[in-house]
């Protein structure tokens, strides 16, 4: 009797729906584990490995944005850090990049029509960076009147592709006194500037007229000044030349410069397209009737910092103006229109 009852005991586990109820289980928790790993692996909102940013996100924004249009995995196989990221990018374009928080609070302050500051816009060029000083700013009060390429700024070594070297900049406090060391300066005595912070104003254009010539400084091409410049040639039509210094300009707002076109050229000229990857146009920009100055002889000065819609601009001009002549260095040759795309953290995919 008890062998009988001992036996059935010990058997309860062969029973078939206890195998098949023991088997789905099994499947389940496998099913589940191998779920969580995925997720753990493939997070939408997973930081990083430096600063926290959504991996997926970046990764969806630069493959459905990029005119490339690079593949979504690969793109997501690259976002495991800002290093690896931005080494990815600069396979795609020498300027698409990632920029931290801080990055993209520099670049905000630095765009701002009023600053507090030294007074020095910064350009990268090959593996320098220039400082180009503003009008009436603490820099040119404090005789740095001329741009050139930085060496230090308190004793802090200014390096082209360091953020950290000077994104104090945007951080001085007025009244505070720097000192300024130039790199490589042919004359000891201005080879350094102790300059004060200050307010100032950054005008993106600026101009001037004598004997009969009108020069017109362009720093940056924005909507807002398009009215200026309109004024500016409005109230100049006497003039024997006019002269546009592009020289320390990256580009800007390309429909402000298609814009500002139109008051040089005739209406109805496509001066620029927007095209998808396959090559197909998607935007032609026309100038508009707003023509101003159409007779006098025309000249645009460019260097190696002139870059983007200042590019465009310069080449709209010798195509279609009759007297132009552009002087001076080789061009970026960027023909690429840039988004700036802004994240939940603060940082900005360009």
């Amino acid at each position: 009797m008890h062998r009988t009852e001992g036996s059935a005991d010990h058997r309860w586990w062969r029973n078939p729906l206890f195998l098949l109820l023991l088997f789905c289980a099994i499947a389940l928790i496998i099913a589940i584990a191998i779920t969580i790993k995925q997720t753990s692996n493939h997070q939408p909102d997973a930081p990083s490995a430096n600063n926290m940013y959504s991996r997926d996100k970046t990764a969806l924004i630069v493959s459905s944005n990029h005119y490339k249009k690079p593949d979504y995995n690969e793109v997501y196989r690259h976002t495991n850090s800002i290093e690896e990221l931005n080494r990815y990018l600069k396979t795609l374009d020498p300027y698409s990049k990632y920029l931290s928080s801080e990055e993209a609070t520099f670049i905000k302050k630095r765009n701002r029509k009023k600053r507090v500051g030294i007074g020095l816009d910064l350009l990268v060029g090959e593996k320098k960076i220039l400082g180009v000083p503003k009008q009436d700013s603490p820099a040119y009060r404090a005789g740095m009147t001329l741009p050139a390429y930085l060496h230090s700024i308190d004793d802090n070594k200014i390096v082209y592709n360091d953020f950290n070297s000077y994104a104090f900049l945007t951080e001085l406090n007025p009244g505070a006194v720097v000192r300024v060391k130039l790199e490589n300066s042919q004359n000891p005595q201005k080879s350094s500037y102790a300059i004060e912070v200050a307010s100032y104003i950054n005008e993106p254009i600026l101009y001037s007229a004598d004997n009969g010539t009108l020069f017109i400084q362009i720093t940056k091409f924005s909507g807002g000044e398009n009215s200026r410049l309109k004024n500016i040639l409005e109230s100049s039509t006497k003039s024997d030349k006019l002269v546009f210094d592009l020289r320390h300009c990256p580009g800007g707002d390309l429909y402000a410069m298609v814009d500002m076109l139109s008051f040089l050229l005739e209406e109805d000229l496509e001066v620029a397209s927007l095209e998808k990857a396959d090559g197909r146009n998607e935007l032609s920009l026309m100038t508009l009737p707003d023509r101003i100055i159409s007779d006098i002889p025309l000249y645009v000065l460019v260097s190696e910092f002139t870059s983007s819609t200042a590019e465009l601009f310069a080449w709209a001009l010798k195509t279609h103006y009759p007297e132009v002549k552009v002087l001076g260095e080789p061009t970026q040759g960027k023909c690429l229109a840039q988004d700036m795309i802004q994240l939940n953290n603060g940082s900005i995919l360009k």
